[in-house]
């Protein structure tokens, strides 16, 4: 969702610890590439979160501490950069990278609860694995793959289970916009289909 801000769009918005809200905004740049912002809860005292100034830093994920925020960089076609910046040092570092983006995913990466590690969907033509590694890119694993359409949308429960959604694209066309709520242990144990329906069923969504 986005909103036209003071001079921009603003969009992403997210809630770090502190009470202060994280978001993209194009308000000080010509293009729409949206860049990482912070403001108080009231909309005041916003600041621009030093980032690269020529690409985007899109869905940006703040630390349960509030000190870093995860974003991810670049562009459809220079590929996907995930970077964490430090809400007070500005200082950005990158911690995994993906190929180029075949088809735009609407969430496509998670912290989990505690910030230890983070799920996302490895991208590519055809976006078909939930990866999760360690917050600074250890331990990297894939925990589910789908092989009828793509992922999107992983969430992490408070036992540290990942919900994520299956959206059913075969080569034929047939069936083409379903999509069902699947749930996985964090370790690709224990994968359960939670809906089975024809309509599109997803971006799932944990109770605090």
């Amino acid at each position: 969702k986005s909103h036209k801000g003071p001079g921009g769009d603003d969009t992403f918005r997210r809630w770090p610890a502190g009470g202060r809200i994280v978001f993209g905004s194009n308000r000080e740049f010509a293009d729409p590439t949206a860049r990482l912002y912070i403001m108080d809860a009231d909309g005041r005292n916003g600041q621009r979160i030093p980032t690269r100034d020529d690409e985007a830093a899109r869905f940006p994920t703040p630390t349960p501490d509030g000190r870093d925020v995860f974003y991810r960089g670049g562009s459809a076609y220079a590929g996907s950069p995930y970077r964490v910046v430090g809400l007070e040092s500005g200082a950005p570092r990158d911690v995994f990278h993906t190929g180029p983006i075949g088809r735009e995913v609407h969430r496509p990466f998670a912290l989990s609860r505690d910030g230890g590690d983070i799920a996302f969907v490895q991208e590519g033509n055809e976006p078909r694995e939930i990866v999760v590694m360690g917050r600074h890119g250890e331990n990297r694993r894939t925990v589910a793959t789908y092989a009828l359409g793509f992922l999107d949308a992983p969430a992490w429960s408070g036992d540290g289970r990942i919900a994520y959604t299956a959206v059913y694209r075969p080569a034929n066309g047939a069936g083409r916009g379903r999509a069902d709520i699947h749930v996985v242990d964090a370790d690709g144990g224990n994968e359960v289909v939670l809906t089975h329906t024809r309509s599109y069923d997803g971006m799932p969504a944990w109770s605090p």
